[in-house]
């Protein structure tokens, strides 16, 4: 019987010179700094937010009236709602929304059934896309049950008060990514004009994304019926507004990992 050749090897050799991704890898972060950037950058920029949001809506909802009033042809208004008593309400679009038929619902729904049959029957590798269309379809199907069951009287929303919710969710959301992409980019200090860079796109980005989407969402509902109201509120809500935010992070990471593995900017990652 043949002896089995037994090599050990030293799992900490070169570990320090691994600088491609790996478990156990950290940056060595300065708790100081990261301290100071947030209150002598990232505070300031969030007060003032706070501070100017009021004319900000005000300004973003003037643009989406004239915008909605020249594409749909119905007479829009502005109206100022409360909000944060300290820094003041928010300014949202006001215009007649559209109830849909029972006729209407009722080919909805069977559309809608059979789009559902065929998302199941499609064989696909991109499964993520395919379970994010399937939610949506039957979110969509409950509303059109809804309004073929209980009808518009029942339905306890309208278009102002959607305008409403979108302005305040909307502000919000601007607030947050700010917040958190700003503090997951502070621990990489070594980067900080490219940080800053891509800070201030993904800000742009939003906000466009924000302003244009609203004048949409506003437009369907007006145009089409309150049908769509669901499923545009939860599967083309806030999360699309992080996803921008995720890819601008990834893009960030993908520059500064290509710094850190360079000795002479950065360093090579540490193991802990």
């Amino acid at each position: 019987m043949k002896e089995r050749k037994v090599v050990v090897t030293n799992k900490n050799t070169n570990k320090e010179n691994i600088s491609y991704s790996r478990d156990y890898r950290h940056l060595h972060r300065n708790l100081f700094t990261y301290i100071l950037q947030i209150l002598l950058i990232l505070g300031p920029i969030v007060l003032g937010y706070l501070f100017i949001y009021n004319k900000l809506s005000y300004h973003v909802s003037e643009f989406a009236a004239k915008m909605l009033e020249k594409i749909t042809g119905i007479s829009t208004g502005i109206k100022e709602v409360d909000y944060f008593p300290e820094f003041g309400g928010v300014y949202c679009v006001t215009m007649e929304g559209k109830s849909p038929s029972f006729t209407f619902a009722f080919i909805s729904l069977l559309v809608t059934l059979v789009l559902i049959i065929v998302c199941s029957l499609i064989k696909t590798e991109k499964k993520p896309l395919m379970i994010f269309i399937t939610i949506g379809l039957y979110i969509h199907l409950a509303s059109s049950a809804f309004f073929i069951i209980f009808g518009e009287d029942r339905f306890p929303y309208d278009l102002n008060s959607y305008s409403v919710l979108y302005m305040k969710q909307q502000i919000i959301v601007w607030l947050m990514i700010m917040v958190i992409y700003w503090l997951s980019t502070s621990l990489i200090t070594r980067v900080p004009e490219f940080r800053l860079i891509t800070f201030i796109i993904l800000m742009a980005i939003s906000f466009s994304f924000g302003v244009i989407r609203y004048i949409i969402y506003m437009f369907i509902l007006a145009k089409g019926s309150y049908i769509f109201m669901a499923v545009l509120y939860f599967t083309f809500g806030m999360l699309f507004d992080f996803m921008i935010m995720v890819g601008m992070y990834s893009i960030f990471m993908k520059y500064a990992s290509k710094k850190f593995k360079k000795k002479t900017e950065g360093g090579l990652w540490k193991w802990s």
